[in-house]
């Protein structure tokens, strides 16, 4: 069913039980898999207008994040490859979440799949996630991982109150 993975990566630590799952898929169903990170340097290529020294140092900073994306998603590469799986690594420049989508929709890919972070509903809307972003915007199908703990259940985020303390239970 889907032969074009897109594992998108923000470069923490992605738990090992994510990638297990997305190894699992991936070789169920044989799938070729991109590892993907994108990098934002737009907002701060602004910075330019006032010191035109600092396209140097914008160029010198997309670099040094790209070899730290490789660096990082090398392993996951290697751990497919051993699989017997298909695999690259791609890094770019751009809006992470349309980066994604654009690269996605390039490589013909099945299915688009990130893990989530976490965050609590709250967090959610003031951080305005890429996963967000991906949901709405992806005509391709998106899955978003939970984390897992060692029993393989979903890390769920911490409550914002104790709701019987706030009822007078």
């Amino acid at each position: 069913m889907f032969k074009q993975i897109l594992f998108a990566s923000d470069l923490s630590n992605t738990p090992e039980t994510v990638f297990e799952q997305i190894l699992d898929l991936a070789v169920r169903m044989q799938a070729h898999v991109t590892l993907f990170h994108a990098y934002d340097l737009q907002r701060l290529s602004q910075v330019d207008l006032l010191d035109p020294g600092f396209s140097n140092t914008l160029t010198k900073l997309g670099l040094s994040i790209e070899a730290k994306a490789d660096q990082f998603l090398t392993p996951y590469k290697q751990r497919l490859d051993q699989a017997g799986l298909n695999s690259e690594i791609v890094v770019m420049a751009g809006h992470p979440g349309a980066s994604m989508i654009k690269l996605a929709e390039q490589r013909n890919c099945d299915l688009i799949v990130m893990g989530s972070r976490g965050l609590g509903p709250v967090s959610s809307l003031l951080l305005s996630s890429q996963s967000t972003f991906v949901l709405h915007h992806s005509p391709i199908p998106v899955l978003v991982l939970p984390q897992l703990n060692e029993s393989g259940e979903s890390v769920q985020p911490k409550p914002l109150a104790d709701v019987s303390r706030i009822r007078g239970e």
